[in-house]
């Protein structure tokens, strides 16, 4: 799987953004083999469906300032799909690969739309907030992954294990979104930590070779507190600047992941 490294630009809502669609696009019975099959008659398609995450952080447009300005200086992942759907699909890595890791934010190339093979989507879902049942569901029903945002402010020294964040319940920043790709329950019985498996932007050297294992707690939903800096996470102009946030590291707040993705 493709560990993205996101550098120096705050691009992380672009990374879970493609990282979700490109595991939904794994996940949906028949793609693999349609890309292979293409490939036979096209050799600059990747083995692996790798998608252009340099599109989304270069051509989604965000006038509302959800979760920041735009490009490096932040967006939302809903924001991304909403991009994908109106351009009619997304490129493939191979036709715009990431420039963006030192800052630096190069203007929309309308023509990768263009390109013979790109990734659309049909919409995507919203899964309804601070609720773990709908997350755990979609992870399942999908086959594929979620894109969820977190509150990542003390992630930068973690190396393994299972992190937890207590010892600061009641407060969250919403600031990072992330690939949540599947979850271990717990069992007290059998003494199983149970876990949020999730996939980083911050590079394979970070974490567990790119992922973090964050805890699962038997109270999710009432494990909450308040964002007090909406804005930092997925909040847009005009709207409150709190917000009311439930799980380890908020991961109940705001999941997403496409839907009806497939070929053109």
């Amino acid at each position: 799987e493709v560990i993205r490294d996101q550098g120096s630009c705050g691009s992380c809502w672009a990374q879970a953004a493609v990282s979700t669609l490109e595991g939904q696009l794994e996940a949906t019975p028949g793609m693999i083999q349609a890309i292979e099959a293409r490939r036979a008659r096209n050799l600059s398609l990747p083995a692996t469906p790798t998608l252009s995450g340099q599109t989304i952080v270069s051509c989604t447009r965000n006038p509302k300032h959800c979760g920041g300005t735009g490009g490096c200086s932040g967006a939302t992942v809903e924001l991304a799909y909403d991009m994908i759907r109106k351009n009619g699909g997304l490129p493939f890595a191979v036709d715009w690969p990431y420039e963006s890791g030192d800052g630096v934010e190069p203007e929309c190339r309308q023509e990768v739309f263009g390109r013979p093979t790109v990734v659309t989507i049909g919409g995507y879902t919203v899964l309804p907030s601070n609720k773990i049942n709908p997350l755990k569901q979609a992870l399942v029903t999908s086959g594929g992954p979620v894109a969820v945002n977190v509150d990542a402010s003390h992630w930068f020294l973690y190396w393994n294990g299972i992190y937890s964040d207590w010892g600061r319940v009641g407060e969250f920043t919403v600031n990072h979104a992330v690939t949540l790709m599947g979850y271990q329950e717990p069992d007290l019985d059998e003494k199983i930590d149970g876990y949020w498996k999730i996939k980083n932007s911050w590079g394979s050297m970070w974490g567990e070779s790119g992922y973090i294992r964050i805890q699962m707690k038997y109270d999710e939903e009432k494990h909450c507190g308040w964002d007090m800096r909406a804005h930092d996470g997925i909040a847009c102009d005009g709207e409150p600047y709190q917000a009311w946030v439930c799980g380890t590291c908020g991961i109940l707040y705001d999941a997403v992941f496409p839907t009806g993705v497939a070929l053109k």
